[in-house]
């Protein structure tokens, strides 16, 4: 796609111009807009920035303002496909068309205003840091004041598209320069012209000679030169035939527009080995002569001799599986581990030992002149010549399936890793000391390589990062850091303060003194955003040559690093709020309140990580309101649910970092919410709580209610049931009155042993009244307590009719009939109920008429309830109530009134009592009470 302008941002964004679009990439991922989001035409040909920080945007039909937000657009037909477009301090926006209908323009509070037209081809220059507008027409440099033309120079200056200087100075050429010979770039200074580099115009292989420093950039003869940061200009031969635009980002770093898309050109401190010369390398080796040797697995040996840039297979050695572990003695023989044993080279032989038996690694004690091998299990110690000893899993060392690193502290002890844990073996005492993940002692699984560094430090790398060893504790610790938590393959020291890891994500250095003074780590990182390309450094696949050169083998490529060449530049990410609730915030958006929509509770932020050396996976930390900072998170948006109502200030940071928070790093903005009250946080509690304080009211209320009702009812009851008992006691009397009047007729006819026998009788009657009495007291029993049998009712019955039979000299017969299937000391009934139904039956039925009659009392069960049935066949109901009419009476008999009354009350007090009379035929009465019992 081709690139025709591109633009930094004072935010650390890169803007993209195209013919499709502008494009904005903030290091990371890149975003588009298009007409469909505002701009006035997808052909972009220029962008520059004005002084509030708005993007302006010249299109192929005008000129667009975008603040980040929203796009305010200026058309314009213009019919040029080559323009300058430029903004000056006062915000005014300068475009030229440079040929055909050229003119120069002047767009000024939203107005276009016509400068110069028809004027030959024109060229405008803003030289920004002067504050000059300047323009080029037929060979003469015009400055523009006021809308007016001043010559300044006419000495024939041009400029070629494709030169521009990245410092936004006015540029010009010439090529009449030292006779004709070169041609030279100007700079205008005050009404001078000041050569600053020159282009042989005769050996145009030359190149840019530079006369000062400058920032120039120029693609010219199908080259690209590209200015010099300090180690020469860079050159493009063939890969940017035509560029048209470059910029250079706060690290020193070049982004180049051509027609052939988006580069990146990095500082270039790491040199990548063509794949073609060597490819899988495991360990790297120098020789005394300066040669290096670099053990593949899979392909043998190669070698780079002192004298040459090229790698070339070594065809002295005849194995093909080399691993992660190399050695060079004092005499200067090397070792190499291998699939095949240990080989070893002396400059004129190569030969073998431990033959067949694989060798992981290899470590050199230059005090003792020994090789320590690690192998299956554990580690051999080779003692020329050819002494070796062994120490494995028996003798002590933590169990392992291979020793995967070797590393001596300045103890002389050495510490041998592997994928689960690490011994410190002393060789002379034979004394091993294992830290595991298992024991508490390492504060992660494996160890995979160790350094021991200038300053006597021991440094460890494991799964989860850098670990360094405490002597006097004798405790591995962890270095904690939100940067670095991932597996440390290999470690060497950069210089006497820096340590260089390589880990799965890149490369690290690790500032060791600040880290040590302050437990701060602070890390730079090295990945594909800024020069290093290598996938996946080696186990202990680092070397550091004669040279200082740092070779770093990885699973793509082999490359070599010029620590010289590193520059320290702070890498912190910067950040920027772009979005709230979908709605896009501009650049330079106030920063004092923003007003939520009125009724929204939940509000999402989204925003940007932006620079071009960044780490390989982003991460965000946010807060709100001052408070404590969130954990680092990948997701580029926050979604704040539930707030109150209320103002709140949001911040957010990218990273990863160990870093304190620095304000300049930091976005940050101050919104407000504002909720309906029963959308408050404190409505729900509050309505909750008041919701249970009356739920508790009411129920205390009911509660109360009930405990009056209830005692309101027992009160009641209690009143009916002394109501009923004192029917009762009016009964009583009544019964007795009779059963004397009875015993004193006997009295008064002489009837002295009737009398006696009636006497007894009725001791036994009273003793049976009394208990039945007792019973009808006692209120604060159930109904069954409250009650008689039915046998002792029966008994009542059977001593008051023997009374009234004898009292009437036999007049009646009466019979006493018991169901079979009713036990009558299984059922109760409340005392004194029947007696009264039978006295009737005697009194009105069958002593009013001149013959002798009959009484039977019944007892049986009628569907499941106990009934009572009082038959006799005296003159009967209606007969009877005619003679009460006509009758005189001394006394009112009360107990037909009392007995109905209190079955009434006993009826309110729980019971089920009917009572059906009915007339018996031919003569007589059937009287049947029906007590249905509880269920």
């Amino acid at each position: 796609m081709k690139i025709s302008s591109l633009h930094i941002d004072r935010r650390g964004y890169l803007w993209i111009g195209t013919r499709n679009g502008l494009n904005k990439f903030d290091g990371e991922k890149f975003t588009v807009y298009t007409e469909s989001d505002g701009l006035l035409h997808n052909r972009i040909h220029e962008i520059k920035e004005d002084t509030a920080g708005n993007l302006v945007i010249l299109t192929y039909n005008g000129v667009c303002i975008f603040n980040g937000e929203k796009f305010t657009s200026y058309p314009k037909a213009f019919t040029s496909v080559v323009f300058d477009l430029a903004v000056d301090r006062n915000n005014s926006i300068w475009v030229c068309e440079r040929y055909s209908n050229s003119a120069l323009y002047e767009l000024r509070n939203g107005k276009y205003y016509t400068v110069v037209e028809k004027k030959g081809s024109l060229v405008f220059q803003y030289d920004k840091p002067n504050d000059r507008c300047l323009l080029l027409s037929e060979g003469n440099i015009y400055e523009i004041r006021n809308n007016t033309l001043r010559i300044v120079n006419n000495a024939g200056y041009f400029i070629y598209v494709g030169n521009s200087d990245l410092e936004s100075k006015a540029l010009f050429m010439n090529d009449s320069f030292q006779d004709n010979r070169s041609l030279a770039y100007f700079k205008l200074m005050g009404d001078q012209m000041i050569p600053v580099a020159t282009m042989d115009n005769i050996n145009i292989n030359r190149g840019i000679c530079d006369l000062q420093e400058n920032m120039i950039w120029s693609s010219f003869r199908n080259k690209l030169y590209l200015p010099d940061l300090g180690s020469g200009r860079i050159i493009f031969q063939h890969e940017f035939s035509i560029t048209h635009d470059v910029e250079i980002d706060a690290f020193n770093q070049f982004w180049i527009g051509s027609e052939n898309g988006l580069a990146h050109t990095y500082s270039n401190a790491f040199y990548s080995v063509p794949v073609n010369q060597v490819s899988n390398v495991w360990t790297m080796l120098e020789d005394n002569e300066n040669n290096i040797f670099f053990g593949t697995y899979g392909s043998g040996m190669f070698q780079m001799k002192s004298n040459s840039n090229k790698i070339t297979s070594n065809k002295f050695s005849p194995y093909q599986n080399y691993f992660a572990g190399s050695a060079k003695d004092k005499d200067g023989r090397l070792y190499f581990a291998t699939a095949n044993g240990l080989e070893i080279h002396d400059g004129k032989q190569v030969r073998m030992l431990l033959k067949n038996k694989t060798v992981f690694s290899i470590y050199y004690d230059s005090k003792y002149d020994r090789i320590i091998l690690g192998v299956t299990d554990g580690v051999y110690i080779l003692k020329q010549p050819d002494s070796l000893k062994y120490f494995g899993i028996k003798e002590g060392i933590h169990e392992n399936h291979y020793i995967q690193n070797i590393g001596c502290d300045k103890n002389g002890d050495f510490w041998l890793g592997s994928y689960t844990g690490v011994s410190k073996l002393n060789i002379e005492t034979g004394v091993i000391n294992n830290y595991t993940f298992k024991n508490s002692k390492l504060p992660c699984q494996g160890v995979y390589c160790s350094l021991l560094d200038s300053k006597s430090n021991f440094w460890l790398g494991g799964d989860n990062g850098l670990m360094y060893y405490d002597y006097n504790m004798d405790s591995i610790l962890p270095v904690k850091s939100d940067v670095l938590h991932s597996m440390v393959k290999s470690m060497i020291e950069l210089d006497n303060n820096k340590l260089l890891l390589a880990t799965k994500d890149g490369l690290y250095i690790l500032d060791t003194d600040q880290f040590l003074k302050s437990g701060i780590p602070s890390f730079q990182s090295y990945n594909a955003s800024n020069g290093y390309l290598g996938i996946d450094p080696g186990f202990t696949g680092m070397y550091k040559d004669s040279k200082g050169f740092i070779w770093i083998c990885s699973s793509t490529t082999v490359d070599r690093l010029d620590p010289s060449k590193l520059t320290n530049i702070d890498q912190q990410l910067g950040v920027k709020i772009t979005h709230v609730n979908d709605q896009g915030l501009s650049f330079e958006y106030d920063k004092s309140i923003l007003k939520i929509l009125n009724g929204v509770a939940n509000v999402v932020i989204r925003f940007d990580g932006i620079g071009f050396t960044r780490p390989l996976i982003t991460k965000y930390q946010y807060r709100l309101n001052n408070g404590e900072w969130s954990e680092w998170q990948e997701e580029s948006q926050v979604i704040l649910k539930d707030l109150n109502s209320g103002t709140y200030k949001f911040e957010v940071r990218a990273g990863p970092t160990d870093k304190l928070p620095e304000h300049s790093k930091i976005d940050f903005m101050n919104f407000s919410v504002h909720l309906p009250f029963y959308r408050a946080a404190w409505f729900p509690p509050v309505t909750i709580g008041l919701t249970v304080f009356l739920l508790a009211l009411s129920a205390i209320y009911f509660i109360r209610q009930r405990i009056e009702r209830k005692r309101y009812e027992s009160q009641l009851e209690e009143a009916k049931y002394l109501r009923s008992q004192l029917l009762l006691a009016q009964l009583n009397p009544h019964f007795i009155f009779n059963v004397l009047a009875s015993i004193q007729h006997k009295v008064i006819f002489e009837k002295k042993e009737e009398a006696s026998r009636n006497i007894v009788a009725l001791s036994r009657l009273l003793r049976n009244f009394l208990t039945a009495s007792y019973k009808g007291n006692n209120l604060t029993a159930g109904h069954t307590e409250y009650e008689i049998p039915l046998s002792t009712e029966i008994e009542l019955l059977r001593a008051f009719v023997e009374f009234e039979h004898n009292k009437n000299d036999s007049h009646f017969e009466y019979y006493f009939e018991i169901s079979p299937e009713l036990n009558p000391d299984n059922h109760s009934l409340p005392p004194m109920l029947l007696q009264p139904f039978v006295e009737n039956s005697i009194k009105h039925g069958l002593l009013l008429q001149k013959e002798s009659g009959n009484l039977w009392v019944k007892f049986s069960l009628f569907k499941g309830s106990l009934s009572c049935v009082i038959e006799d066949d005296g003159i009967g109901i209606e007969k009877a109530q005619e003679l009460q009419k006509n009758a005189f009476h001394t006394h009112e008999s009360l107990g037909s009134k009392i007995i109905r009354e209190r079955i009434e009350l006993l009826n309110e007090l729980g019971y089920n009592i009917s009572i059906e009379t009915k007339a018996r035929i031919p003569k007589g009465t059937i009287v049947q009470i029906i007590i249905k019992e509880e269920e």
